[in-house]
């Protein structure tokens, strides 16, 4: 339990809650926990949800797999970070699947909880009400910088376009070479020779996932 209050607290979620009202209200939102192994499914496509994942160890990825196997990576979600938020208020088919990208350990929390005061009428729920509605702006936010990278023209724009919303210059991105070019949409070895030719160029440096820009 003081693991996940800490997890909370650093959370958009719980953000201007402090420790004792989030242990108060913990309770209230039928917390449940479960482990999964790499590469298992969290959520399949089409999957009708309920509770929205905290991600505790680990981390995941939602990602859309067409008939031929080609995989779009949509984003990923690490340490403190929520998914399924609005297919779990909307009570709508997921439209995408989301799956663990190492051993992971997830707590789910009840939607319906979130979005109504308990019997108890907590003070501060309106307040985690308005930060669940805050957490859903900033998945609109990150959609729209996803849509942004992708639709630039060249390998090259969607690279730089994605490099540059990291606001210092050394950093580590969240995907291996492959599911780098599933976020972007790219082909694996378009995506490395291009990598190259801005290392080359003294535009970006980098070693597996950790970047430097020039």
């Amino acid at each position: 339990m003081n693991d996940l209050i800490n997890l909370a607290e650093r959370s958009i979620l719980f953000q201007g809650i402090n420790k004792e009202e989030i242990k108060e209200m913990i309770s209230c939102l039928s917390p449940r926990k479960k482990t999964y192994k790499k590469h298992q499914y969290i959520y399949k496509i089409g999957d009708s949800i309920s509770t929205i994942g905290l991600v505790k160890i680990g981390s995941v990825l939602a990602v859309e797999d067409d008939w031929w196997g080609n995989r779009n990576i949509i984003r990923s979600f690490s340490v403190g970070e929520f998914f399924g938020e609005a297919y779990a208020l909307a009570s709508k088919p997921i439209k995408f699947s989301i799956l663990a990208n190492e051993e992971t350990e997830i707590i789910f929390l009840d939607v319906s909880s979130i979005m109504h005061t308990c019997k108890r009428n907590c003070p501060y729920h309106n307040k985690l009400i308005n930060n669940f509605v805050s957490l859903l702006a900033e998945k609109n936010i990150a959609l729209k910088s996803k849509i942004e990278n992708v639709t630039k023209r060249t390998t090259r724009e969607k690279i730089l376009s994605y490099l540059s919303e990291y606001s210092s210059k050394d950093f580590d991105i969240p995907f291996d070479r492959q599911q780098f070019a599933d976020y972007l949409c790219v082909d694996r070895s378009a995506l490395s020779s291009e990598l190259g030719k801005l290392k080359k160029e003294k535009i970006i440096d980098f070693k597996k996932n950790h970047f430097h820009l020039e």
